[in-house]
């Protein structure tokens, strides 16, 4: 009994992962299968497939913010989100399942080896770093943005005072012209109207005797200011009716110039409305990068933490890759070398073996041939025998009955 339970003891026994363990172990492209047979390793690639899925989930907040900047469509970025995770995640997990060193090799040489998929990982990572730069400077990059829409829209302000500037003032100097000679006007009516008050006094005073000569009744003088009167009223009454055709004529071009002034100004606020919506609209992803750069060339502070951010994804990107260039060869290296290179004998045997039975069928079928073929120049050659036996057959005879 005691035999038998050491030499249970003595079998090995795979090891057992957890669900977490798996899905970081399948991130890093590892071979669970022979991973279990040397479970020392498994903390090597925990740790690379925890890298590469949590840079996954950082693409997928990176590609969910871009696709929001663009669209501002909550359930579009989610999965356009989740679709750029998901790209991610499978080109890092094959960039790193790709790396392999079995044979001894210099740095410079594993370094020129890797360079191509090194140069993806950057990238990936410069990739990932923007969306997520534009969010962490958010509140910097709307107030640069803000400025440059304040000063966009007083240029066009501008430009369109500029171009309804003669307009405007043609329509303004004819208004102050017909309101002056309206003015101008009213004052002359109020004169005339004044000069007949006043000669109405004059004569009403002469008839009663309280002004003038003095004298009451109806006398030479009182006659002369009456007719003074008169002559002043016939003026105010037909200044008036001239007056009243101008006036109208003039309150019809003040209305139709009013209207004019007013359509005018109305255009020129429609333009600088429609200016201010396409400005506000063009607030997109694009604007956002061209906010941060003004932003990074004005303030080296926000250039330095832009820069150490990318940096930062960068080297996360690029850490699975230079951990398995850094890091010495293992056991489950040398199991997935032993696997592979059995797998490529057993192809290669498997090859020759068609190869040679392709070659011995080849060898049979060619032996056939040449078999038939002499068989068949065999009864040619019979054949061709038996006709001249026959020809000179005939040709005997022929002579022996000639010379009958």
């Amino acid at each position: 009994m005691t035999e038998t339970k050491a030499i249970r003891n003595d079998i090995p026994r795979q090891e057992q992962f957890t669900l977490l363990q798996r899905v970081f172990f399948w991130t890093s492209g590892v071979n669970i299968e022979i991973l279990k047979q040397v479970p020392l390793e498994k903390n090597k690639f925990f740790g690379i497939g925890g890298t590469i899925l949590f840079t996954a989930l950082m693409a997928f907040m990176a590609g969910g913010y871009a696709c929001y900047a663009v669209f501002q469509s909550y359930g579009l970025s989610i999965v356009f989100g989740l679709f750029w995770g998901a790209l991610i995640l499978n080109l890092d997990r094959y960039i790193v399942c790709t790396v392999h060193f079995f044979e001894k090799l210099s740095l410079r040489m594993m370094f020129s080896r890797v360079m191509p998929r090194l140069i993806m990982a950057i990238f990936l990572g410069v990739i990932i770093a923007v969306p997520l730069e534009l969010k962490l400077f958010e509140r910097e990059i709307n107030h640069t943005i803000e400025k440059r829409m304040l000063a966009d829209l007083a240029l066009q302000e501008q430009r369109v005072d500029a171009l309804f500037k003669d307009e405007e003032s043609r329509l303004l100097n004819d208004l102050e012209e017909l309101k002056r000679n309206a003015d101008e006007r009213t004052k002359q009516i109020i004169e005339l109207q004044v000069q007949v008050n006043k000669a109405y006094d004059i004569y009403m005073k002469e008839l009663d005797g309280s002004g003038g000569s003095g004298q009451k009744g109806v006398g030479p003088i009182f006659i002369e200011k009456k007719k003074e009167f008169e002559r002043l009223s016939q003026q105010l009454d037909k200044y008036e009716g001239t007056n009243k055709n101008e006036s109208l004529k003039s309150q019809e071009r003040i209305t139709y110039l009013e209207k004019q002034l007013s359509r005018t100004k109305k255009t020129k606020e429609q333009r600088l409305a429609n200016f201010k919506v396409s400005n506000t609209a063009s607030n997109g992803l694009a604007a956002k990068i061209v906010a941060l750069n003004e932003l990074s060339n004005e303030n080296k502070s926000v250039m330095t933490a832009k820069w150490l951010i990318s940096l930062l994804f960068i080297f996360i990107e690029v850490a699975p890759i230079l951990f398995k260039i850094i890091t010495p060869k293992g056991p489950y290296e040398y199991i997935l070398h032993r696997k592979q290179t059995e797998a490529v004998l057993s192809e290669k045997w498997e090859l020759k073996q068609l190869e040679a039975q392709h070659f011995n069928k080849m060898s049979q079928y060619e032996t056939k041939m040449a078999y038939e073929l002499k068989q068949s120049l065999a009864i040619y050659k019979h054949d061709e025998d038996e006709l001249l036996a026959e020809e000179a057959k005939e040709k005997t005879t022929v002579v022996q009955l000639s010379e009958g």
